[in-house]
């Protein structure tokens, strides 16, 4: 299909149609990488790898489509390419894998400006070769009015090191890393209209925007076999434990005030109602944190891997047995929050 975009856009420049062909091409050109293991990437009809001997491979795909993941009036497009490709990575960290490969599938409108691509495809490169992972392929096609971004990202790991969501069992500790909420205040702020003003709103906006995918993270708890399950937080953390727990058929004891949050985040919480402000956190989704299970007698490891600053993350509750899964989030009073939903969900 044909495409016209605006060759530089912004600057004045002359409308130059631009089909999917010659965007192929330059993404051939420009963003095309090579490994020993690749016989064919971009180019033909399919692409086609060796498998690494000893290794099964991870599959995951996911889709960001304007005005219902995204707003392009709020999201540069470098950091809407470099999201695009983080999420997909995040689902392979939650795995404990190594992201080897990448498909993208961008639909496009016409009209959009030719700058805007080549920062997407820049930002998306520079993430997938930052955590070794190359574009082997893909497809373009025209839109009719919004952009709507397809990636798919094949990794690799040990049969025998895949970490599941339903592993868990009574008497397991529950880990998060990083800190939980950043992202959804930064929506906040974003779709407030407020100028981000001072460093703290800066830094919430960045985490919203430019999410870091835990690869290397997932990639050592699955290597010292410290999860006994494991999931990303893409959703929010009150959906995607529960999604945890289902999978593994237990319940879950939280403690809110051990949830670790950032400086700015502790900041707005204080600004917000208790209740709502935790439901936020809880709902907000979009973290990209790791969030797991460990044996007790697998603590000791993983608080040695915390002390060195390999891993940054916070126990904040435990597995207990129950007749139906379900999660309890209780503050250090005893008074327990009441959930009216669980993270984001599509109405279809």
């Amino acid at each position: 299909m044909r495409a016209a975009i605006v060759k530089g856009g912004a600057h004045g420049a002359t409308t130059k149609p631009f089909n999917e062909l010659d965007l192929i091409r330059w993404i051939k050109k420009h963003h095309s990488g090579k490994s020993r293991d690749i016989i064919l990437g971009i180019g033909d009809d399919c692409a086609a790898i060796k498998p690494a001997k000893g290794k099964v491979t991870l599959v995951t795909t996911d889709t960001l489509t304007e005005e219902v993941h995204f707003s392009r009036k709020l999201t540069p497009a470098k950091l809407l390419g470099a999201k695009s490709a983080a999420v997909n990575l995040s689902d392979i960290a939650a795995m404990g894998g190594e992201p080897k490969y990448a498909l993208l599938s961008p639909c496009l409108p016409k009209g959009l400006e030719h700058g805007w691509i080549k920062d997407f495809l820049k930002g998306f490169h520079e993430t997938l070769k930052r955590h070794g992972c190359i574009l082997i392929g893909g497809n373009v096609s025209s839109a009719k009015d919004w952009i709507s971004v397809t990636v798919t990202v094949m990794g690799q790991i040990a049969e025998n090191r895949i970490v599941k969501r339903d592993g868990a069992k009574p008497g397991d500790l529950i880990y998060i890393t990083g800190t939980p909420g950043d992202s959804a205040m930064g929506l906040d702020l974003l779709l407030s209209g407020r100028k981000p003003g001072d460093k703290a709103d800066k830094y919430l906006v960045s985490r919203h925007l430019s999410p870091t995918p835990r690869v290397e993270w997932g990639r050592l708890i699955a290597e010292k076999g410290l999860a006994s399950a494991m999931i990303d937080v893409s959703d929010g953390l009150a959906l995607d434990l529960l999604r945890l727990v289902e999978a593994s058929n237990v319940c879950a004891d939280m403690s809110l005030e051990s949830i670790p949050l950032s400086v700015p985040t502790a900041r707005t919480l204080v600004s917000m109602k208790e209740d709502e402000g935790w439901r936020r956190i809880l709902n907000g989704g979009e973290d990209y944190e790791l969030l797991f299970t460990v044996h007790p007698k697998k603590e000791s490891l993983l608080k040695k891997l915390i002390g060195s600053g390999k891993i940054v993350a916070s126990k904040i509750g435990h597995v207990t047995d129950a007749s139906k899964p379900a999660i309890r989030f209780s503050y250090s009073s005893g008074r327990v929050l009441k959930m009216r939903q669980y993270g984001y969900v599509h109405s279809l």
